[in-house]
């Protein structure tokens, strides 16, 4: 957005915002549902990141690739979503009680998993690394991916299996949530 606008300028503004709201919503919506697990949810998650965009078009500077920007903007709000879920006030029932903490608990667990396997990702062979990143970090499918980094498709799956599978080797606690996905 790097725009400092007057009103003269809305329009190329608008055009703007309009060309990265097709370029990148559906990554961004594949994102949050990945992250998310609730169509609705991540549809709400992806329109609140592309209104919170517009709303702040005038004073916005987006530094570095606009599609990681968003990426970034999407990873704060699912954080932010199990973040408000930990946070909220439950009521004083023993039931509601017992679902604050477990949740509390399920969010500590997410974070030193998403450490964990933030950690392990910089152990990945250069390629294998940016398939694994570009997959489950952007969301792309095997077809961008292989087209992004002109490799094959089964290049692509190849490299995904290869990164679960140490995933799985170094984290054998969490191994069910490691699927094949493609």
């Amino acid at each position: 957005m790097n725009h400092h606008s007057s009103p003269d300028d809305e329009q190329p503004l608008r055009e703007y915002f309009c060309n990265l709201y097709e370029r990148f919503w559906q990554r961004i919506y594949r994102y949050c549902l990945s992250h998310l697990r609730d169509e609705e949810l991540a549809k709400e998650v992806t329109q609140e990141i592309f209104f919170a965009l517009w709303e702040r078009r005038h004073s916005l500077a987006i530094r570095g690739q606009e599609e990681n920007y968003l990426i970034r903007a999407a990873k704060y709000k699912v954080f932010d979503h199990y973040r408000q879920q930990a946070h909220e006030a439950p009521h004083e029932t023993a039931t509601e009680t017992a679902y604050a903490e477990n949740l509390t608990e399920n969010q500590v667990y997410f974070n030193a998993l998403v450490s964990k396997i933030n950690e392990l990702v910089l152990f990945l062979p250069g390629q294998c690394r940016k398939v694994y990143e570009l997959s489950r970090e952007n969301g792309l499918s095997n077809k961008e991916i292989a087209s992004s980094l002109q490799i094959s498709t089964k290049a692509v799956e190849y490299h995904i299996t290869r990164a679960l599978r140490h995933l799985r080797a170094h984290l054998p606690e969490y191994s069910e949530h490691f699927s094949n996905r493609t």
